[in-house]
């Protein structure tokens, strides 16, 4: 159970790490979309300021320049005009799909995010169930050395135990011995209390 539970904690570990680097390169993309979007707006801007001094510069100009002269601006201030309005329309359609970009990217951000929090908070169990292994396993090895010193204790006491019996069974053949060599007249002889 040990086992399973370090290599599920391995394994989760991994699982937050890989999306760590998941979220990390959310947040890159979602940073470098936002940098493209300030530049595009930027563009933009100096397209429509360009497009309006332009503007402004072909009416004011106007009134001043001879009729001849009008036809040929008007030409050139056309083109100028519809090169702007291209550009214009270029980068309205650019801001466009850079907004959509931005959008997919927060809502994939807040996804990946949210999935973040949740294997954190998935990371945070396991760590609580694995100092509950751990304390579990500490008391495991605990009443094992118990476990161990009661058993060498018991083997202590069975070899003592053995010990009598075999001297209790020595001394008891020795007085039989002695029983039958001297018969009842002889004195009994008892070990323990010689010195």
């Amino acid at each position: 159970a040990l086992q399973r539970a370090r290599g599920q904690v391995r394994q989760l570990t991994a699982q937050l790490g890989l999306r760590d680097i998941r979220c990390s390169k959310s947040e890159t993309q979602c940073a470098q979309l936002q940098t493209l979007l300030v530049e595009k707006e930027r563009r933009l801007q100096d397209a429509l300021d360009q497009a309006e001094q332009a503007r402004q510069s072909g009416v004011a100009a106007q009134p001043q320049e001879p009729p001849m002269a009008c036809a040929a601006c008007g030409i050139i201030d056309r083109e100028q005009l519809e090169h702007l309005t291209r550009i214009t329309e270029e980068l309205t359609a650019a801001l466009g799909a850079a907004t959509e970009i931005e959008t997919e990217t927060r809502r994939q951000l807040m996804v990946v995010g949210g999935e973040l929090q949740g294997e954190r908070l998935r990371n945070a169990q396991s760590e609580e169930e694995l100092c509950r292994l751990r304390a579990r396993e500490a008391e495991l090895v605990a009443l094992i050395a118990e476990k161990d010193r009661l058993m060498a204790l018991d083997r202590a006491h069975m070899a003592e135990l053995r010990e009598r019996a075999a001297r209790a069974d020595i001394e008891e053949r020795l007085q039989q011995a002695f029983a039958q060599r001297g018969g009842k007249a002889q004195k009994q002889w008892h070990p323990h209390l010689e010195v």
